[in-house]
Order: C-alpha cells, then structure tokens, then sequence
C-alpha cells in the first residue's frame, strides 16, 4: 500500500502557520492587558559626568536626562560661582525602551542633553543639582562631586586678540587678529604631532568663534617659544585669523562670544593606519579682549556733499561723449580708491555739488557701483542745459580722515566738453497740413451770387422753421450757473492763496510727502528716512530743510509745544540715523523699523498741530 508523503507534509505545514498565528495572537492580548493595567508612565530626570576629576582649565562634558517628561525642554543650568556650565545644543537626544517583566510593562522616553563644564578654581567642589519644572512637579537630579587640581606646567591652549587701534570711529575698517597658541605634543615612540594634526583636535561643535564666524577656518600657523606656568621655555604652535571690522556702532567693540576648545592629548595609541587619540584632556580658552573704543563720526566740520566715506580716497572722472547738443545725455564715471571699505562706499551727493547743478541735470538715480581691483566705479547721467557749458567741473569726494580726526575733499579734474545747439525742426501749422503745395497747384477761387442758396440744394431748408424751446434740462443748467461760478470763485482764491502763501503750502503738504517718502519701497537707506523726517519738520516751520541739524530740529519740535519726552525720542532717531547713515549702510530690517518710528513721530506731530 502507498503512502503519500507530501499529504502529511501540506498537513503539517498549515499546522504550524496555525500555532504561529495564535501566538502572536495570545502575546498581543497579553501587552494590551499589561499596558492597561499599567500605572502611569515614571518621571525622572539625571545627570552625568564624563569625569570626576579634572584640570583648572580642562572642560567636562555633561548630560542631562529628561525620562518622559510632557514636553521636553533643557533645563537651566543652576547657578554657581564654581563652575562655568554652557548648553551645547537645544536639540537633544531621544531614546525610546518598552521593557515587559511578567505581567508589568515599563515604558521610557528619554531627552538628554550635552552641556559643557568648565571648573573655575582648584578644590573638591559639588555640581549643583539641575531642577526642571513638569505640570507641578519639581525634577531635581542629584549633586555631582568634582576633584579639580592645578593645571600640570600649562598652559596648552591660549587665545589672544590683536587690534590695530584702542579708539576708532564707526565705518573706519580695523584690522584685527585671533591668536590660538597650542603647545606641541611629543610623546616617545610616535615623535612630536605636525602643525596640520595638532590643529584638527580642535572641537568643532563646542568652539564658538564670535566675531570671526565668517573667516575661512583655515590659519596661518608658525612656531613660536614661550613660557609656561613654571617659567619653562616650550614650543607652541601659533594660528592667527584675520579679519577686517567695520564698527557701526558708537561705544566699546562688540567681539562676540569666542571660546575655543581643544582636545589636547594626554596619551596616543598605534593603529594599523598610524595612531589615534587613546586620551585627551577637553582644554576650553577664552581670548582676552582688548580695550576698543568706537566713537561717532563728528557732525562740526561735516561738509554738504559728505556721503559717510571714512578713511583716505582720491577720485577720478571720465565723460562720454564730449561732444553733444543740448540735452543730450552724458555718463559721466566716477573711479574712487582709498583705504576705505569700497563695498560699502556710497557715491558722492551730486546733487550737493553747486557747481555741477547750475550748468547740468543730474539723473536721480543712486548708483549702486562695481568694485574693479583697487576702485570702485559709480556711472552717473547728466545732460548740459545751456550752449554756453564748456566743461564738466571738479567733483568733489568728502570723507573723513581718522588720522588727521577731521574731514577732508579729493577733487577730479575738470572735463572740457563742447555743447552744440539742440536740433531744431520745422513744423507744419496744423497737424493735418500736409507738404507745401506749390502755387501751380492752387484751384481758382469761385465767386457766386445768390446769398446762402448755393450751398444748399434743397432752398426749403433754408426758409424753414428753426426756432427752438428751451426745455427743463436747460433752465436747471442755467440756474446752477452762478453757483458754479461761485465754487469756481472758491477754488481761484485758495490756489492764489496756497500759490502766493508759500510757508501755508509747505505745511498742508508735508504729512503727504513725509508718509510717501518714508513707504516701505522708497525708504531703502537711513539717509532717507533722517531727510523724511527732518524735511517734515522744515516744512512745518518753514525753515530751509537741506540745512536743518539734529539740534535745530529738537529745538524747532520743543519751541512748536511738543512735550519735553517726545523731543528726546526725536533727538535719539536722529542721531540713530546718522550713525547708521554715515557710518557705511544698515542693514534692511533697521531701516524698515527706524521708518516705522520716524512715521510714528510724524504721526503724533500732526495729531497735536505741530506748527
């Protein structure tokens, strides 16, 4: 008798997918009443040391766990005087973990976050315990010892700052330079580490470079000899970044935040590619900065023309073409060098240049310029009014001098032009007169007798009927003319008076004209904004508004009744606006609210009848 084999085989088969499936079945019901019965989830939170002792001047690494908190957040570091603790991230770390233990199950998410821990003197000192706050409760982790000792013959990191100037003036470019000095490692077996390793121990993620964030981090580096703690003469690698600052603000030099930290060896291990880090001590450094004082750019002296240049500039001038009729436009180039910064180099105010006004027009457009090599080329459009122009005069380029602590003018060299006689053409008297007809072509004239009767052919339409009724439509036209006469009246009398009255037109008109030069799309620079608001306050008085200073106009809104708090908000803009305008440019989002606040002045101004 035969036996089928793959009979039971297939039998077997789906016996075992069965049991499978009820397992898994069973083990799902089991976890969901475990769950459910569950208390609810723990919270906890610790702390954790990468080392319990450590070297004055060494950084330790701390984290910080949060176990299922609500809503994770870092926790402020506590206060102390003994240790420096800094948050390396906001972004922490997660972990998840569901542990099942007979019928209980245990659920943990977790939060840790990285701080960095620099002790601040020698001794056996306790960490303060971290405390966070979740829905009523207080998490608090436990105290944590640490052993700091001397630092042994160090300093290995050291970090100095290089300024060329104690005082300079807000847009003077100043020359400033990061010194990391790091001490060569040598360690018997392997020799003494190359410039280009001892630099990549750098910690990136915890070094912050303040004021040279932008610099290529790639330094210079050369070998130098300096003492240590116990007056022992050691070799020090020394890297130096440079950078060129441009202050825009008065007051002490803002340098940022910088800390650099450094994973200095303490013992190599071989590798099969060399060798590799086995130990190293976290060394943090903090640069020192030297005392620079920004101050403003003076206001005595300054001339019309000044455009915020500081430093040393000369300036040459270029015209194209030399040869035009009257009214035809001229580019004239304008090539600047200096010491200066040419990136923020504004042009020269043309329109400030007596000069050049009296004979040209000037185009109203501001250049914005291109930096070719050591210059910078601004391209400027004027047109000669007159036949009687025979060159283009010197223009001048004001700036201040830090040295010399005063302002001073280049000149260009006047550029002879000839100006020819604009084109004149001769046009017909009517514009559907066509070309002159010559005598030949003229039709004899025609004289008819017969009164009107030959342009009719009809002679019934003349002798016809053609009185008219005035209908109702035309007594009303005629009875609204007198009081149309009288608005006319009206209207004549206040044009002569705003025509004639020039102190009442400047004042009806100055919240206009303040409100659309300080738009959003038209006030793009501080000088703008300072001309927006000063102008408004000119036209107010009636006092010429190119002259009007900071001080006349805090004086003109105290003398016009403006409470003595509004004409130190006043004062305070101003002078804002100068420094940002006169000191190299501002940024968009300053612009934007400093329009906002001269807007907000103007506004209160005409509220109270500023006159």
């Amino acid at each position: 008798m035969a036996i089928d084999y793959r009979m039971y085989e297939q039998q077997g088969i789906r016996e075992r997918e069965s049991m499978k499936r009820l397992t898994v079945f069973l083990f799902a019901v089991i976890a969901a009443g475990a769950v459910a019965a569950s208390p609810a989830l723990a919270q906890s939170m610790r702390a954790e040391l990468s080392s319990s002792e450590a070297e004055l001047g060494e950084v330790l690494d701390l984290y910080v766990t949060l176990v299922n908190p609500s809503q994770a957040s870092a926790p402020a570091p506590p206060e102390t005087n003994d240790f420096e603790i800094r948050l390396v991230s906001v972004v922490p770390s997660q972990n998840s973990r569901m542990t099942i233990i007979g019928d209980k199950v245990s659920q943990e998410q977790s939060y840790t976050y990285r701080y960095t821990v620099r002790p601040l003197r020698e001794g056996n000192l306790l960490l303060p315990q971290f405390t966070y706050q979740e829905k009523g409760r207080t998490l608090v982790t436990r105290p944590l010892r640490v052993t700091v000792g001397k630092s042994s013959a160090g300093p290995f990191v050291i970090c100095e700052i290089e300024s060329d100037h104690e005082v300079a003036y807000i847009g003077q470019p100043i020359n400033l330079r990061l010194k990391i000095y790091i001490r060569k490692f040598m360690q018997a077996g392997y020799g003494t580490l190359d410039a280009n390793t001892t630099w990549s121990l750098r910690d990136k993620n915890s070094t912050s470079w303040g004021i040279f964030s932008d610099v290529n981090q790639v330094p210079s580096v050369q070998q130098v000899r300096r003492p240590d703690d116990d007056g022992v003469e050691r070799e020090f690698y020394v890297y130096t970044l440079e950078l060129t600052a441009y202050p825009t603000k008065a007051g002490s030099f803002d340098f940022g935040d910088i800390e650099f930290v450094y994973q200095y060896p303490v013992l190599l291990a071989r590798t099969m590619l060399g060798y590799q880090l086995e130990r190293a001590r976290r060394i943090s450094a903090r640069p020192i900065a030297p005392n620079l004082t920004v101050q403003p750019i003076p206001t005595e002296g300054r001339p019309p023309e000044y455009n915020g240049a500081v430093g040393v500039y000369a300036i040459f001038t270029t015209a194209k073409p030399t040869e035009i009729p009257v009214g035809d436009p001229i580019t004239l180039s304008l090539s600047i060098r200096g010491s200066g910064s040419l990136e923020r180099l504004m042009p020269p105010r043309l329109d400030q240049v007596e000069a050049l006004k009296k004979d040209f027009e000037i185009a109203a457009d501001i250049p914005a310029g291109r930096v070719e090599g050591d210059r910078k080329v601004f391209n400027v459009t004027i047109r000669p009014l007159r036949e009687d122009v025979r060159q283009i005069p010197a223009i001048p380029l004001s700036y201040f001098n830090p040295r010399s602590q005063r302002f001073e003018t280049a000149t260009s060299r006047p550029i002879p032009i000839k100006v020819l006689p604009a084109i004149r053409l001769a046009l017909p008297a009517s514009p559907d007169a066509g070309p002159a007809i010559g005598a030949g072509a003229l039709t004899p004239l025609v004289e008819t007798t017969g009164g009107l009767f030959p342009n009719y052919t009809d002679p019934t339409m003349v002798l016809a009927d053609q009185t008219s009724e005035i209908g109702p439509a035309t007594w009303c036209l005629l009875a609204a003319l007198p009081l149309i006469y009288l608005v006319t009246c009206l209207v004549r009398t206040r044009s002569a008076r705003f025509r004639n009255n020039e102190a009442l037109r400047r004042r009806s008109q100055a919240f206009a004209i303040a409100r659309n030069a300080l738009s959003g799309a038209v006030a793009t620079r501080p000088g703008q904004v300072r001309a927006a608001l000063l102008g408004y306050i000119a036209d107010c008085c009636n006092v010429p508004a190119g002259g009007l200073t900071r001080a006349e106009a805090v004086r003109l809104a105290s003398a016009g009744g403006l409470p003595p708090d509004f004409a130190a908000r006043l004062d305070a803009l101003v002078e804002q606006l100068e420094f940002a305008e006169y000191g190299g440019g501002a940024a968009a989002g300053d612009v934007a609210e400093a329009s906002a606040q001269a807007l907000e002045l103007i506004a209160e101004m005409e509220k109270r009848g500023f006159r």
